[in-house]
């Protein structure tokens, strides 16, 4: 399928890698059909960060597909299919000219390289989809005390599911992302070794 881990094309794909990555869009639109638009956000991209491989699919003149794309669209998506009026709710403000500026640093920097604005809008595009969607979906959906309340909680709970996976990479060293998806992210073995033990990275 051409995806990469840590840098290096897979040699041997594992077919559960590309079924997870393009099956997650589906399952986000489940989860919205399944919870409140607030809950379901959080799960994906939780879910998503903790548990989908680190591979990326790179696409020519388009952002490259990882799990943040991956969630990114599905939650666009299932927000035109189950809760379209939610787009309305945003009112542009001073305090998003800072995430404008970041989206927009990549272009900025490859004209003054003389990379050419093909390069700037393909950079750009990969900025937005990786920072800019995901905090416009923040913006419309967690602007309020119990959505910030709800994100937390989310948090706390997938980092106690991670306990466990992390004792046990501390201890065998970082294998489960090896043993699940078939790849390892990074190429340095020896950087996780800490104390007698391991640096876990689990997903």
């Amino acid at each position: 399928m051409g995806f990469i881990f840590g840098g290096n094309p897979f040699a041997s794909p594992n077919l559960l890698v590309p079924l997870v990555m393009f099956g997650w869009i589906p399952v986000v639109i489940y989860l919205f059909s399944r919870y409140p638009a607030r809950r379901a956000i959080v799960i994906s991209f939780v879910v998503a960060w903790l548990y989908l491989p680190q591979a990326v699919l790179p696409l020519p003149g388009l952002p490259d597909y990882d799990k943040i794309a991956a969630t990114c669209y599905g939650i666009l998506l299932a927000t035109f299919m189950f809760d379209v009026g939610r787009f309305s709710s945003f009112r542009f403000s001073a305090i998003d000219i800072p995430m404008v500026i970041w989206c927009l640093c990549p272009f900025a920097s490859s004209i003054s390289n003389d990379l050419g604005p093909y390069d700037g809008m393909a950079a750009t595009l990969g900025q937005t989809v990786t920072w800019g969607i995901p905090y416009f979906l923040g913006r419309i959906y967690l602007n309020s005390l119990n959505g910030m309340r709800e994100l937390a909680i989310g948090i706390f709970v997938g980092g106690l599911s991670y306990v466990p996976l992390c004792l046990f990479e501390m201890r065998l060293s970082p294998q489960l992302h090896r043993i699940v998806y078939g790849g390892t992210p990074g190429s340095d073995f020896s950087q996780t070794i800490r104390l007698g033990g391991y640096r876990p990275t689990v997903f």
